[in-house]
């Protein structure tokens, strides 16, 4: 009997240091809503900025482009445009003024600083861009 009680007893003792302790909490973390990077423009700033675009025939714009995706451009005749503009990749811009159609410029750097927007529908259709500000 002694034995029974023996090993009774060390069962029991076994069954409480196996019993589960209280389980860990496990820690809530909050997810990283995902970031949109900003797009860049070719010469590898931040696409929003100011901007100075002279046509071949001389006419010229100044565009304010706003990283929120909209744009305003001015031109030399004091007309005013807003819009939305998307650049997927650098040297891709597309822009889309407010009742108008989209169209798209593919931009290439040049030694100067400056880069030209050609059409890409109209590949005569050629400007020349110049950051004014960042």
């Amino acid at each position: 009997m002694k034995k029974i009680t023996c090993i009774a007893a060390v069962l029991a003792l076994a069954a409480c240091n196996d019993a589960p302790s209280e389980a860990p909490v496990a820690e809530e973390t909050m997810a990283a809503e995902p970031t949109e990077a900003a797009s860049m423009a070719v010469d590898g700033n931040p696409s929003a900025g100011k901007y100075k675009v002279t046509g071949a025939d001389g006419a010229t714009w100044d565009y304010e482009v706003l990283e929120d995706g909209t744009y305003t451009v001015t031109g030399s005749d004091g007309t005013t445009v807003t819009g939305t503009w998307t650049e997927a990749t650098p040297g891709a811009w597309c822009e889309t003024p407010e009742g108008g159609e989209e169209a798209c410029y593919t931009e290439t750097m040049n030694e100067d600083g400056t880069w030209t927007a050609t059409s890409n529908t109209d590949p005569e259709n050629v400007a020349t861009v110049e950051r004014v500000e960042s």
